[in-house]
């Protein structure tokens, strides 16, 4: 490569550098997410749900079952005719 070649391509390599810190010198970012605000009481909103859930299936299942057993009572507990 010739000398004027290589002049030519640090010169362009300057030009591209100084391009490069003129932007991230002028770059400004925002993060408006709100959920980075606060971690923890995020992962206590998302997290802290679940534990309701089986609860609220035993409560269900338990009345279920108390239904269950009240029908049989006055149906006769029966199922043949007889």
């Amino acid at each position: 490569m010739g000398k004027k070649q290589q002049r030519e391509l640090e010169r362009l390599e300057n030009h591209l550098m100084a391009e490069d810190a003129r932007q991230v010198e002028s770059a400004e970012a925002y993060n408006r997410d709100d959920i980075d605000l606060n971690l923890e009481r995020y992962s206590r909103k998302v997290y802290g749900k679940k534990r309701g859930g089986c609860l609220v299936y035993g409560i269900i299942l338990v009345i279920s079952a108390a239904l269950a057993l009240f029908l049989y009572q006055v149906l006769g507990g029966s199922g043949y005719a007889g």
